[in-house]
């Protein structure tokens, strides 16, 4: 590159749009009407903080950009590169122009969604960006200038993200509630954002700045500059822990691998500096994770943990009188050794089947039946009118048939309630359930939990009580002894969840008992609504909840009322259902809807004059319609439920091959009246998926199939240059150093975007490193212009 005088008219806007939009945070108050109405759960309005002033300034950006790029042009100031990439971004663009055109709902299309506001015009704007930087970054100075705003302004945002992660955010300061939201109350305290909208963005910016300024570090001069340069990427990796996105964290690791390989020469000769930058990641991580009370080792394990499906019957084990017992339909299993199903016979009489459902008979033999079976030699039984005693491994069981119902029962014929005294295992931890005590049995830390009128109190097994410590976190806490230091404990409005390692165990606690509420009952399948009887279908058993003049019945599959219990839960009245079968169940009416809450889940049901109704944010009634699924059957956990997301979303592609629906208008198409799924996978049936996470397949959708082809295009003969250019560098000059920083850190990028989606708030710097990128990686520069220290 040339040392010309920097083209100011066009560097400007360049250093705007890389480095001061993600800076803008403006409340904006925007009406809402018509299908963006209907989806939206806000009222008539959107509030609109992190995207609506950024798209504004995006367009702005790129038209004074493209006007002074003409003029330029036309006074031959600047000259265009002949770049093979030109014909995917011009492909790109054009079906962008006609899945909008071709749109049913254009002006979502045009102007974006609520909250996004990626629209077409702003599409397009990334794109005259990116080739306005390819074609107008001609200089040293030029990209010097550009990467110095960049770092200041990834400063800004870094040093934003761990003042709301230390508990000081500057949007509820007096300054930030008065100039930046006008009032406006951002009720937000847990997550780290900073000014980019959500953590999922912090994580895809701080993937991209981290091995950027890593490059950056290696090849400053030594002293302070060096020193100042490795404070900013340790601060970059701080946030990136601090902000808890496991793709932001995937996609910089992907990075800082290749970054490993690239520069393993240069890290033998400067393993000094490569050590300081070591020791400082290591102590940032231990601070980091300390603060959040071991949050960054919990999430860098899930990653790598295998993530099952919500509600896997298979984790829980229930233990009546210290023998276990799993309830399926009107049966009783216990499972001893061999398992033995018993199930209700004519005239309150029994029958009994091993696994395979092959009857097992039982002979009279002194005063006991027993079978000859020798499997279930270990089982005495003994039958008085419609009672069953058992006996098996020194444990009397007792039941009654009633109503052709397997029901347990003590030694005088009194039901038993299931919630108290029970016993079990969740994973590798035994729980056992007391009245108002709760025992947890790790293999290290045992941990007796009690319920009394002045709240929790925690002990070890030896009785000695264990101060719980508040960390920074609302409502979370940690146990003061340095035995239990895996534990994390939360607990409000009777919900009690404690995290031991990458275990979590989620229970209702009242002042007399607890519910274990996570990972009891199998998921929800379907539900069906009936005039004022709602069906919940599950692989073993079926809830019905009937509103019978405002009154609540509960029955199960075969249309038997199930007894019930009322709780005072925080602010609402629960029932809780007194039956194994449905342990994890809370239902509520309140205000004419009908809430039901099964573990994190929660299922909200209009209560009309005419029934049950499942009714969009704003009122208007959801049709039922089939869903179409592909893939991730077991999986839709995945990912915070990205799993469910993407096996929905995969079947709308093939309506999008050739021309999408438009730019941002998934959540149109997207099957949101699925409430089985949300209620599953994403825990609430009121929530609107606006997007895929993922921005392949939220390109897939918007603009078509053959725009996502020709997006992959442009990027994989970008990267395919800097492979063949990068590797077989030996002596790094400045361009090329630069050159490999930016095409680090769009690998980490499009890494991270597998499972994040394009926003405003962060795509102007993708967009705006891929234009630098593409300018740096065509240099073909000689040998003689200077060493590749960056000054």
């Amino acid at each position: 590159m040339t040392k010309k005088a920097v083209n100011w008219y066009l560097i400007v806007p360049i250093i705007f749009f890389i480095a001061i939009i993600p800076l803008i945070v403006r409340m904006k108050l925007i009406p809402l009407e018509g299908i963006t109405y209907d989806l939206w759960m806000g009222g008539k309005t959107n509030t609109d903080v992190f995207s609506y002033y950024k798209s504004v300034f995006i367009i702005a950006c790129a038209t004074i950009s493209a006007l002074v790029f003409m003029v330029c042009l036309y006074l031959r100031t600047i000259k265009i590169k002949n770049l093979a990439l030109y014909f995917p971004l011009l492909l790109l663009s054009v079906l962008i122009i006609a899945s909008t055109a071709f749109s049913e709902f254009q002006g979502v299309a045009v102007y974006g969604s609520p909250d996004r506001y990626e629209g077409e015009l702003v599409l397009l704007s990334y794109i005259i960006m990116c080739f306005i930087i390819m074609n107008a970054v001609n200089s040293e100075k030029e990209y010097k200038l550009i990467f110095s705003s960049l770092l200041i302004s990834a400063g800004i945002i870094s040093l934003i993200g761990l003042l709301q992660f230390s508990g000081w955010n500057i949007f509820h300061s007096s300054w930030g509630q008065n100039f930046i939201l006008a009032g406006y109350d951002l009720e937000r305290t847990a997550e780290v954002y900073s000014t980019l909208y959500n953590s999922n963005n912090v994580g895809s910016y701080m993937a991209m700045l981290v091995p950027l300024t890593l490059v950056f570090y290696f090849f400053s001069p030594k002293g302070w500059q060096r020193i100042l340069v490795g404070m900013l990427c340790t601060l970059m990796f701080a946030t990136l822990l601090a902000c808890d996105s496991r793709a932001g964290f995937l996609g910089a690791l992907t990075a800082l691998i290749i970054a490993l390989v690239f520069l393993r020469k240069i890290i033998r000769i400067e393993w000094r500096s490569a050590l300081a930058i070591l020791i400082s990641f290591t102590l940032v991580f231990a601070v980091i994770n300390y603060i959040g009370s071991g949050r960054s080792v919990y999430s860098i394990k899930s990653i790598f943990s295998d993530q099952k499906a919500a509600d896997d019957l298979g984790e829980w084990h229930f233990m009546v009188d210290n023998e276990p017992l799993k309830f399926e339909r009107n049966r009783v299993i216990i499972n001893h050794k061999i398992p033995l199903k018993i199930a209700p016979a004519s005239f309150g009489q029994f029958r009994f089947y091993d696994n395979h459902n092959q009857e097992v008979f039982f002979k009279n033999q002194a005063a006991q039946l027993a079978s000859a079976d020798c499997r279930f030699q270990d089982y005495k039984v003994t039958q008085t009118d419609n009672m069953l005693k058992i006996t098996v491994a020194d444990n009397n069981l007792y039941f009654k048939n009633i109503d052709h119902k397997i029901l347990p029962v003590d030694e005088a014929g009194r039901p038993i309630t299931i919630y108290h005294n029970i016993q079990g295992h969740y994973k590798d931890i035994k729980i056992v359930i007391n009245e108002n005590n709760l025992l947890i049995t790790p293999a290290d830390a045992p941990l007796i939990i009690r319920a009394d009128q002045q709240g929790l109190v925690f002990m070890d097994p030896a009785g000695k009580v264990l101060p719980l410590l508040k960390g920074n976190k609302v409502n979370w806490g940690y146990i003061d002894d340095p035995r239990y230091d895996k534990y994390k404990v939360y607990f409000r409005n009777n919900r009690l969840i404690v995290q031991h390692d990458l275990t979590q165990l989620d229970f209702l606690c009242a002042k007399s008992f607890f519910l274990p509420l996570s990972g009891v009952t199998p998921a929800v399948k379907t539900m069906q609504f009936s005039d004022y009887n709602l069906i919940l279908s599950a692989d073993s058993e079926a809830l019905q909840v009937v509103n019978d003049c405002k009154q609540l019945i509960f029955k199960d599959g075969n249309n038997r009322i199930l007894a019930c219990d009322k709780y005072s839960l925080g602010d609402d009245d629960y029932f809780v259902i007194n039956d194994a079968r449905f342990l994890d169940y809370r239902i509520s009416t309140k205000n004419d809807l009908l809430r039901i809450k099964k573990g994190e889940k929660n299922l909200v049901i209009f209560i009309s004059p005419t029934g049950y109704k499942y009714l969009t944010a704003n009122g208007k009634e959801w049709l039922m319609k089939p869903v179409e699924t592909f893939g991730f059957a077991g999986r839709e956990s995945i990912g915070s439920g990205r799993g469910y997301i993407w096996s929905r979303t995969i079947p709308l592609l093939k309506d999008t091959i050739i021309l999408g629906h438009g730019p941002d208008t998934f959540s149109i198409y997207f099957p949101q009246h699925e409430i089985e799924g949300k209620f599953n996978y994403l825990n609430t049936t009121t929530m609107i998926v606006d997007k895929p996470h993922s921005l392949y397949l939220q390109m897939g959708v918007n603009t078509g199939v053959i725009s996502l082809l020709a997006f992959l295009a442009c990027l994989i003969m970008y990267l395919y240059s800097g492979l063949r250019k990068y590797p077989l560098v030996v002596d790094w000059q400045k361009e090329e150093l630069c050159g490999l920083a930016v095409w680090l850190a769009v690998i980490a990028y499009l890494a991270a975007a597998v499972f994040n989606d394009s926003l405003v708030s962060v795509a102007p710097v993708f967009w705006g490193l891929l234009g630098l990128g593409i300018a740096l990686v065509s240099i073909d520069q000689p040998k003689e212009t200077g060493s590749g220290k960056i000054d």
